[in-house]
């Protein structure tokens, strides 16, 4: 009898815990290469908006899904090779912003940071670089709108995890 109880509990419990995935929104793969960037990226949406802007000097790409993803990303020719120089160089014009408060979270090739305008207007953002032939791309959320820690974390991860 005990037996019985404790697979019943074992069964609910792996049940529970295989349902939390469930719950994780689809995202769907969308090529960039006829928007000028050789690679795709993960999107909530089958078909999200996608704009592009030129610049003499760099390039723009803007791809939106829904509120919590609209995604910005600059491309330019790369004047150094150098990681570290080109994610230094996005760091300072981040914390050059007055309302730019702590960075969240780091790695090698990008960062998820903090503004507060005041204790009641928290709003994040990310920068993720990536170098590939002599390009430079820097992907950021979009300077239009704000974006909770999570929605953040969300277009950061899918940058991320781009081919």
């Amino acid at each position: 009898m005990k037996n019985i109880g404790l697979t019943l509990i074992v069964f609910i419990a792996i049940v529970c815990y295989s349902c939390q995935g469930e719950s994780k929104q689809p995202t769907f793969s969308v090529d960039l290469l006829e928007n000028g960037i050789p690679l795709s990226i993960a999107v909530p949406v089958d078909s999200p908006a996608i704009a592009t802007e030129d610049w003499i000097v760099k390039k723009g790409v803007t791809v939106k899904a829904n509120d919590d993803y609209d995604l910005q990303i600059f491309y330019q020719e790369s004047s150094t090779s150098d990681m570290a120089s080109l994610k230094a160089r996005e760091l300072a014009e981040v914390k050059d912003n007055r309302y730019f408060s702590a960075i969240v979270e780091e790695n090698e090739s990008g960062f998820i940071y903090e503004s507060k305008i005041d204790s009641t207007n928290i709003n994040y953002g990310f920068r993720h670089i990536l170098l590939q032939g002599n390009k430079e791309y820097v992907f950021q959320q979009s300077l239009i709108g704000t974006f909770d820690l999570e929605a953040v974390k969300g277009m950061y991860q899918s940058v991320k995890e781009g081919k």
